[in-house]
């Protein structure tokens, strides 16, 4: 269906020096984009709730929520929570993140205070960490503590209410409330290079869908690289057909150039969109 409309297409620019500008926008705007990621940490899930699970929202009366959580391996630097705020006009919520050995320990790996001012209904909490900052293997703590401006300032917590993780539980004032889990997620930091570390990242992004779907994994391997054949000869018959009829802009070097780093650039966009700008709140715990 693609290629009788890609037949149909003709570049709309016969000037040379637009085909150039366009080119050279893609190139930078693509750039980038690579050059952000590249300087980002890549982070991978180790522990994370299925999607298929519906989370719930809890209110904070007494103002401290927890969940013990462990530490499963080495390299643990990020844990997302979600939260919904309703501030009133001219008010604020000011939560302390804490993680701690347990509820009763008078000692801190590390705590981040946010104050909000604005209602909203899924805040995603990315709580980050230097790697290793809790013990690896180690079961700890992480304690929030809420002070509202008034009583009609609300902050809920998204929670499970199904004990779906078994190494921990919520807990309100510091006290454990069996068979409940808040929503959460936990992430370690990987050092492979780039490029290698997205292909790593997306990878155990599929493991992880393919575990909560119950697939094997022997499955999983055949599907994805079924996907990787069926889409290298996609690209390859496009390329012959756009070649052979001249409907896009010439084979040469740096228009190939162009197109490796445009899909770069939008398969970063498509796989890793929880390191953009702004689609999470980042917490620094030191």
């Amino acid at each position: 269906m693609l290629f009788p409309l890609a037949r149909n297409f003709r570049w709309p620019f016969d000037d040379r020096a637009v085909r150039v500008c366009v080119r050279s926008i893609a190139i930078v705007v693509s750039l980038i984009v690579i050059i952000y990621f590249a300087f980002r940490p890549v982070f991978l899930p180790v522990a994370q709730f299925s999607r298929e699970i519906l989370p719930l929202e809890t209110q904070t009366l007494t103002g401290v929520k927890g969940q013990t959580m462990l530490n499963p391996g080495e390299g643990l630097a990020r844990i997302d929570i979600w939260l919904t705020t309703d501030v009133s006009d001219n008010g604020w919520i000011r939560v302390k993140f804490e993680l701690t050995p347990d509820p009763n320990a008078a000692s801190s790996y590390g705590s981040g205070i946010v104050v909000f001012r604005d209602s909203k209904e899924d805040w995603q909490i990315s709580l980050r960490f230097q790697p290793d900052i809790v013990p690896a293997g180690k079961p700890f703590y992480l304690r929030t503590e809420a002070i509202l401006s008034s009583s009609l300032d609300r902050l809920d917590y998204w929670y499970v209410q199904a004990d779906k993780y078994p190494f921990g539980n919520h807990h309100d004032l510091d006290k454990e409330i069996s068979g409940q889990d808040l929503y959460f997620s936990q992430f370690r930091v990987t050092d492979t290079p780039r490029p290698l570390a997205w292909v790593e990242a997306v990878w155990v992004r599929l493991v992880a869908a393919a575990q909560f779907a119950q697939f094997d994994m022997t499955i999983v391997l055949a599907v994805s690289v079924s996907l990787l054949l069926i889409s290298a000869g996609a690209v390859l018959v496009g390329s012959a057909n756009v070649a052979a009829e001249q409907i896009s802009l010439p084979v040469n070097p740096i228009n190939i150039i162009t197109v490796v780093l445009v899909i770069t650039a939008v398969s970063l966009l498509i796989f890793l969109p929880g390191e953009l700008p702004r689609a999470n709140l980042v917490v620094g715990l030191h």
